[in-house]
């Protein structure tokens, strides 16, 4: 059986760390929501910037194409002329995102390029020159197959790889005479979506990829032919919480590429972040108000030790003048009752009640003496046996002597 103090102990520990355990799951649920929101507006921001950066710079280089494909100079002019040469390369070392600018007729033969690359090269199969005789182009990202061993590759240890953009040639009465081609360099398109990735990407985890229309990872190198993106609704909001090849969960933004014309590219630029990394200052939080609690939870077992002392140690004086009145003890000490009103008036009742009850006992103690003294001395006359229960029941029992003594404990 347990004391009252350590019993009083118990009951204000276990209810102050089970209030503030509670407290902290609630408080660290609440950051988690809250710091899972910001962290998946934070990767959306960042991914419809980065899309909405890249749309720009696709739309004005199909635009800066179809423009020159309707200049004089080669609505008019010869097609294969030196002139035409030095306006694509000029054009080309104006911005070094286009690695060849090159002109074909309408059989597909190049008639003009920069650095005379390809000249007289038949391209009529190439998906960029079919789509140019119908109208304006952005191909998807390939590798170089007839500029592999002629461009010089800054980075050796990845494959060329372009995209197309394309116009058709007209002449002055309308028709298709040619089309204008351009391979743009995709380390172009990557510096343009990574422009827009603030600094700390490693620490945060975050990642930005590029899946084509059939949800193939286009970039970065290192996931091309390995990884997909998974399969997501038409309407999935702002930010999803995915699982991915690897089995790790990330928050991931998904957005389209719309370059302006039909049929698009298909592109969607993803942005994502592990769940670990998202959600790693709200666990860590919630790890801290958890210690907290513990903490503070011993901190007030302590102090309700110290309580539940003061409170109960009148309690066990109480105790201790009850055990030293039933074994006679002597003096008994009651405490001072000094801490509330209640337990003052319970002292009270108490030491009034023990007092009568003794003064009781010694009045009773002593009138037991003087009738065992009265009977002792009326043992000792001779009456004769016969008759003497009728003397007995006609004997009236004296007063109690006055001076008989009350024994007080």
């Amino acid at each position: 059986m347990y004391s009252l103090r350590t019993e009083l102990t118990l009951w204000f520990g276990g209810l102050s760390l089970i209030i503030l355990l509670a407290a902290g799951f609630y408080v660290g649920n609440i950051a988690t929501g809250a710091l899972a929101a910001h962290s998946g507006e934070l990767l959306f921001q960042r991914a419809k910037s980065a899309t909405d950066l890249l749309e720009t710079h696709l739309r004005e280089r199909e635009k800066e194409i179809a423009l020159l494909a309707r200049s004089p100079l080669l609505v008019n002019g010869d097609l294969g002329s030196a002139v035409i040469r030095e306006v694509l390369e000029m054009r080309q070392q104006t911005n070094n995102e286009y690695a060849w600018i090159g002109v074909s007729g309408v059989d597909g033969r190049i008639t003009q390029s920069t650095g005379g690359l390809l000249i007289d090269v038949q391209v009529d199969q190439r998906p960029w020159f079919q789509a140019a005789l119908k109208g304006r182009f952005i191909g998807d990202v390939h590798e170089a197959l007839l500029l592999a061993k002629k461009l010089e590759n800054a980075s050796p240890d990845q494959p060329l790889r372009f995209i197309d953009f394309a116009a058709p040639i007209k002449g002055p009465d309308g028709k298709t005479r040619g089309v204008l081609g351009a391979h743009a360099h995709w380390r172009w398109v990557t510096e343009t979506v990574e422009s827009v990735m603030t600094a700390g990407l490693d620490d945060s985890g975050i990642e930005l990829l590029i899946a084509d229309s059939r949800d193939n990872i286009i970039y970065p190198l290192a996931f091309v032919g390995t990884t997909h993106l998974p399969q997501i609704g038409a309407d999935h909001g702002h930010y999803l919480r995915m699982r991915w090849a690897d089995g790790e969960e990330y928050f991931t933004v998904v957005q389209d590429v719309n370059t302006g014309l039909e049929p698009g590219l298909g592109w969607r630029i993803v942005v994502r972040q592990p769940l670990h990394a998202a959600l790693g200052p709200a666990e860590s939080l919630r790890n801290h108000l958890w210690l907290l609690g513990v903490l503070s939870a011993l901190m007030f077992v302590l102090i309700a030790r110290r309580l539940s002392a003061q409170l109960s140690r009148p309690i066990e004086q109480l105790a201790a003048a009850a055990r030293s009145v039933t074994s006679r003890n002597g003096k008994v000490d009651y405490p001072q009752a000094e801490h509330t009103r209640e337990l003052k008036q319970l002292v009270e009742s108490i030491r009034y009640m023990t007092d009568s009850l003794l003064q009781q006992e010694s009045e009773l103690l002593a009138l037991c003496r003087w009738s065992n003294k009265w009977l002792n001395g009326l043992g000792s006359c001779r009456r004769p046996t016969l008759g003497l229960r009728s003397w007995r029941l006609r004997m009236r029992l004296p007063a109690l002597p006055t001076g008989v003594p009350l024994m007080r404990s």
